[in-house]
């Protein structure tokens, strides 16, 4: 099952907070990724497909990694698309399909600048076994009242530790993107 192209919600100088973005691949895709010696990234990431990405501002995305009794780490993304455009819930569908998944999430200054990414799903002890399970959840309103509509893709999963920042270029489906610093 191949995820198809990229999903923007745009930016817009009243979101002061900045512009996020999620790569997201299916988890038996990810096929590797390089741990760093010297601190808590992964230096290259080895996938057997291009990453899909998803793109809004931070009040439509977030994540966190919540650590458990016994060392390991509940981890939890959620985006939030506003409107049922057809082409949109129809790259929403292919996430959906894909049911197990790994996650870059990306954060951004306002500026653009200072991007950290964390590749949530995969860690350094047993690889895409640790994948995120994507829920989704929805809201339509009649439109004569112009009513809010929205959907939101939720993924959990756990994983043996914190999850990694990413210092790597990973391809997607429009190119190249170096992430980390």
């Amino acid at each position: 099952m191949a995820i198809a192209a990229d999903l923007t919600q745009g930016c817009n100088d009243s979101f002061r907070s900045g512009n996020q973005e999620f790569y997201i691949q299916e988890a038996c895709n990810v096929t590797a990724a390089t741990a760093s010696g010297s601190d808590h990234s992964f230096t290259s990431i080895t996938t057997s497909g291009d990453w899909f990405k998803f793109e809004g501002h931070r009040n439509t995305m977030d994540w966190n990694a919540e650590g458990g009794d016994n060392g390991s780490f509940t981890v939890t993304a959620n985006i939030t698309f506003e409107g049922n455009e057809k082409d949109k819930i129809k790259k929403i569908q292919d996430v959906i399909n894909a049911r197990k998944v790994c996650v870059i999430a990306v954060s951004n200054e306002s500026a653009g600048t200072n991007p950290r990414a964390f590749l949530l799903g995969y860690d350094n002890l047993v690889g895409n076994q640790a994948y995120l399970e994507v829920k989704a959840a929805g809201k339509i309103e009649a439109s004569a009242f112009e009513g809010v509509n929205d959907l939101t893709l939720t993924f959990t999963g756990t994983q043996l530790e914190y999850p990694r920042e990413v210092v790597a270029d990973i391809s997607y489906n429009s190119g190249t993107v170096t992430l980390g610093s």
